[in-house]
């Protein structure tokens, strides 16, 4: 896997050396924009095992950009929390009562797994935390 890995990595290299552009996607949406004429190019990688992760990680090699991600079932987003929230000597409790009152106030809107939202795809639910 450490020399497929190197490889990989030395083509988006050589890529991006010819001025290419280079974009991480989902599958889906990769054959998508390749059937659609978006782009001329996908290069898809082998999927990984938790196998392979783990003597990958155990070797103190990496693995190339976006090849592993965690897939939460739904994803906050907007929440802006100050950090004086953390930082003001609060205990655990008054920050999350903080917290809970700060979010209380904002409008939450759902957007459902699979949206595009600025620009990128979200395989999970999406929680917005509206001003």
């Amino acid at each position: 896997m450490n020399l497929y890995i190197a490889i990989v990595k030395q083509i988006e290299e050589g890529l991006k050396e010819l001025a290419l552009d280079v974009a991480h996607e989902t599958e889906p949406d990769a054959l998508s924009k390749l059937r659609d004429h978006e782009v001329d190019v996908v290069l898809l990688t082998q999927r990984v095992t938790k196998d392979s992760i783990i003597s990958t990680a155990l070797s103190g090699s990496v693995f190339s950009f976006k090849t592993t991600r965690h897939v939460i079932p739904a994803r906050p987003l907007y929440l802006n929390v100050p950090l004086s929230l953390l930082r003001n000597g609060k205990s655990i409790n008054e920050a999350n009562n903080a917290l809970r009152h700060m979010l209380q106030r904002r409008h939450l809107k759902h957007v459902a797994a699979g949206s595009l939202l600025d620009g990128r795809r979200y395989e999970e639910d999406l929680y917005l935390f509206e001003e």
